[in-house]
């Protein structure tokens, strides 16, 4: 800003939850595990039940269209998918 303020957007309640701002990469970072894999260990390491983790990947993997990447290398897939 001119005046040597800081703008900041505003915080946003979805859900319950309190939406901020994130930085986001253009380079992603993957692990070198499947796409299930990738998705599996952050669900897990959000503290996740495996029956929990099984269902909510399927759900991603359904949001996302890629029931048919899941079990490929995650880095394989375009920056499209």
């Amino acid at each position: 800003m001119p005046d040597g303020s800081v703008l900041m957007p505003p915080v946003v309640t979805v859900s319950g939850l309190i939406a901020r701002p994130a930085m986001v990469f253009q380079a992603p970072v993957l692990l070198r595990r499947s796409v299930v894999g990738n998705l599996d260990f952050v669900l897990k390491r959000q503290g996740l039940a495996r029956v929990s983790r099984t269902e909510q990947i399927n759900s991603l993997l359904m949001r996302g269209r890629l029931h048919a990447q899941a079990q490929q290398p995650a880095r394989s897939l375009s920056g499209g998918e």
